[in-house]
């Protein structure tokens, strides 16, 4: 495994490829919060968890590079 601190972030890849990619995206593309597929999921998500819980406990989305 690779290990790096990059823009803050603790980075863990299995392969120097995929850290490669990682790294040189940078800001060249929109973070994910703005991703049309993780808005999709996380109004679906929304809709799925009562009123009531103010914080879920956990909400995961993955997304392959």
């Amino acid at each position: 495994a690779l290990v790096t601190v990059w823009n803050g972030h603790l980075v863990i890849a299995s392969d120097p490829t995929i850290l490669k990619k990682v790294v040189t995206r940078g800001q060249q593309q929109p973070g994910l919060a703005v991703a049309p597929d993780y808005v999709a999921v996380t109004a679906e998500l929304g809709k799925l968890i009562p009123g009531q819980i103010p914080t879920p406990v956990s909400l995961g989305y993955m997304r392959l590079l």
